[in-house]
């Protein structure tokens, strides 16, 4: 009988240890679950308070607008670097997140610098900025195909450094490029990673005509290209042809529409006609991993060539008799594994 009390007492303890044991996991994911309560807590807290402030500041922002009835038909009166001139609110606000359609949104009316005169204090460099002014009005009120289109500007000659700096510090660059993609081929070359890039893989060295899928009849627009293989830094077309020149050729800067520069060489076409020198002081300096940028304007029938590296433009005046448009990007490859990418 001492016998059977001693082997109860021993089982109920083994209970009791089991469910001791039991009791203190229970605790353990009870404690970790409020120590994740409270983490989840505090964030939720400090989440709120983040919130709170943006919608005070939203809401402080809002009361300030309404202080200011502004209208897009305001007349705004500049003081531009000492230079006085004006334009209207809708011409400054027209292209969104820029520093312009910021200043004059009607948020900050109060806090606008003025001058003694009540003029707005902008303190740019007033040539620059007169270039600029002048182009947002010619798009002010339009409405073009490609709402890019209208945000690609006519670089200055002579000026393109300080008037692409003046573009960046008021944040209109990033929306510069227009849209384009490589679309024919005549020759020993192929496109590539969706019409993105353009590589030379011929059985041997020998020209060959690249054009673009986008047709240019007005307006203006910029293409951005780097030149990411070209052997020997040797040969390589960059212009515009004539979508009316449906022939492709090997020698396609020798179309009679076709307009551009060749690398290596001060070397350019003119209606597919060879010219050597200074033509417009181009130098023929383009090397292997340039980055360039082809300005086609359609409005002034010219196109313009940016090289990134040496910061120098040139510019080609296009006669619509020999080149009708639309025109068409125009490239011409000759050396096995030369490759160009698009960049717009």
């Amino acid at each position: 009988m001492a016998s059977n009390l001693s082997e109860s007492i021993v089982l109920l303890q083994n209970q009791m240890n089991s469910v001791r044991d039991q009791f203190q996991i229970v605790v353990e994911q009870f404690e970790a679950e409020k120590l994740q309560f409270d983490a989840d807590k505090s964030s939720f807290l400090k989440d709120k308070k983040c919130f709170d402030r943006e919608r005070s500041k939203y809401e402080n922002e809002l009361q300030q607008m309404k202080k200011f009835q502004v209208s897009d038909n305001d007349i705004i009166y500049l003081n531009v670097g000492g230079e006085k001139m004006c334009t209207l609110r809708s011409t400054l606000i027209q292209i969104p997140s820029t520093v312009l359609s910021m200043i004059f949104s009607g948020r900050w009316e109060e806090k606008i610098l003025k001058d003694k005169d009540g003029y707005v204090f902008l303190d740019y460099d007033p040539q620059l900025f007169k270039l600029l002014l002048n182009q947002l009005r010619e798009w002010n009120g339009k409405q073009l195909v490609n709402e890019k289109d209208k945000i690609v500007f006519d670089m200055p000659v002579g000026l393109e450094v300080q008037f692409a700096k003046l573009i960046r510090q008021l944040g209109f660059e990033q929306e510069q490029l227009t849209p384009e993609k490589f679309s024919k081929i005549f020759g020993g070359v192929k496109i590539e990673q969706d019409g993105k890039s353009v590589i030379h893989d011929g059985n041997g060295s020998s020209h060959s005509e690249i054009r673009g899928a986008k047709l240019y009849s007005y307006g203006i627009h910029r293409v951005q290209l780097k030149i990411e293989k070209m052997r020997n830094n040797y040969w390589i077309f960059i212009g515009i042809i004539s979508s009316s020149q449906t022939q492709m050729q090997l020698d396609s800067f020798h179309s009679p529409t076709a307009y551009g520069w060749a690398a290596s060489k001060p070397c350019v076409y003119l209606n597919g006609q060879r010219h050597d020198g200074s033509y417009g002081s181009y130098d023929g300096n383009l090397c292997e991993q340039d980055t360039v940028d082809l300005l086609i304007n359609c409005d002034k029938n010219q196109i313009q060539l940016l090289n990134r590296r040496t910061l120098k433009t040139y510019e080609i005046l296009i006669d619509p008799n020999f080149c009708p448009k639309p025109w068409q990007l125009h490239l011409n490859l000759y050396y096995i594994d030369d490759k160009v990418y698009l960049l717009s």
